[in-house]
């Protein structure tokens, strides 16, 4: 059995116990002065329409400013649409009471109701603000991208100093095969993380555990729900590795030198994001390329993986660093011939607009 990627059920983690949390708050803020006015309107039926309204406005409020990218302006727009929202509920209102006469209608208690709710949802929205806004899609994907950038800075620094980027495993005659995420450590301003790697002794080592379980902000891309970002052994997991396969940056696990990439360093694929593969940073393994494994967000043998080359948790795509350290967003709907063409340091073919 395939699993969708990402799961279509994914729901950023720990926002809905903030969800429940804000709307029981609002229940709070609904409540009291649903309970001191109802003693002042009599009949039964302004009350019921009421705490109904101003319930589901709520709540409806609450859910889309804290799903949108944009909370502030979600916020502003919602304090615009409230007054409309609430003169409806009042028209409704004097409907079903029948009031006779405009000083019944604007001296009834829902005008007072409808101003202390709107002074209200304003303060707590402000309020709660710290709250509400944890990093949104559109400030995830900015730091992913981010990173890619460092990533790819590391790598050119390494380019300069080797005249070749590294190999996806860097060893020595007495060492074990270390991934170059290690390697790229001193290169990422992380040189007391690389000092405590061991190379003699395996990734998986006792000696390279706790090295393994080193938060390592670069190479986490902040859209990984927390379930994904970690084994059961507690290490973190990457969620970026280099592509390796015939005629790529990085054919048979070694780095090339410029000249090397005929294809031009723009058109070629150095780093992809690879959140689905689940592979531990310090891991020396990367993504063996193939016809069948071509893609962007393809499914998995278990939830929360893909069998992909891309796999990303960000909405309609993947981040990509090229060789000339730019990086691009490659939507999931991109022609699997581009993507064979960008895998290429050498392979001649047209890339074109993508």
């Amino acid at each position: 059995m395939l699993y969708k990627f990402p799961p279509p059920e994914w729901f950023e983690d720990g926002t809905t116990s903030r969800l429940v949390l804000i709307i029981a708050f609002w229940a709070l803020i609904i409540g009291i002065p649903a309970g001191l006015l109802g003693l002042r309107i009599v009949k039964l039926q302004s009350r019921v329409i009421w705490v109904v309204a101003e319930t589901l406005w709520i709540i409806a409020s609450i859910i889309l400013a804290v799903r949108s990218d944009d909370f502030l302006g979600m916020t502003f727009l919602l304090v615009l649409l409230f007054v409309p929202f609430h003169v409806g509920v009042a028209v409704i209102n004097a409907v079903v009471n029948g009031f006779s006469s405009p000083a019944d209608f604007f001296g009834h208690p829902w005008l007072e109701w409808g101003c202390a709710t709107l002074v209200a949802f304003i303060s707590v929205n402000f309020a709660l603000l710290p709250y509400y806004s944890t990093p949104r899609e559109s400030g995830r994907r900015s730091q992913c991208k981010n990173n890619l950038k460092q990533i790819g800075l590391a790598l050119h620094n390494y380019l300069d100093e080797f005249t070749k980027f590294p190999d996806i495993q860097i060893r020595s005659e007495d060492s074990e095969p270390m991934s170059w995420r290690v390697g790229m450590l001193p290169y990422l301003d992380r040189k007391a993380d690389f000092a405590n790697y061991v190379p003699t002794a395996t990734w998986d080592s006792d000696d390279n555990f706790l090295i393994s379980k080193a938060e390592v902000g670069q190479y986490l891309c902040p859209s990984v729900p927390v379930t994904n970002q970690k084994d059961r052994a507690g290490r973190w997991y990457s969620a970026y590795a280099t592509l390796v396969g015939p005629q790529t940056a990085f054919a048979a696990g070694k780095g090339r030198a410029i000249p090397e990439f005929t294809d031009g360093t723009s058109n070629t694929v150095l780093v992809v994001e690879a959140c689905g593969q689940q592979i531990v940073w310090t891991e020396p393994r990367d993504i063996e390329l193939t016809d069948k494994n071509l893609g962007i967000n393809q499914p998995g043998n278990k939830a929360g993986q893909s069998n992909g080359s891309w796999s990303s948790f960000h909405r309609d795509g993947a981040h990509t660093l090229m060789g000339d350290g730019a990086v691009r967003f490659l939507s999931a709907t991109t022609d699997p011939r581009v993507l064979r063409a960008i895998t290429t340091a050498n392979g001649g073919e047209e890339v074109g607009n993508y």
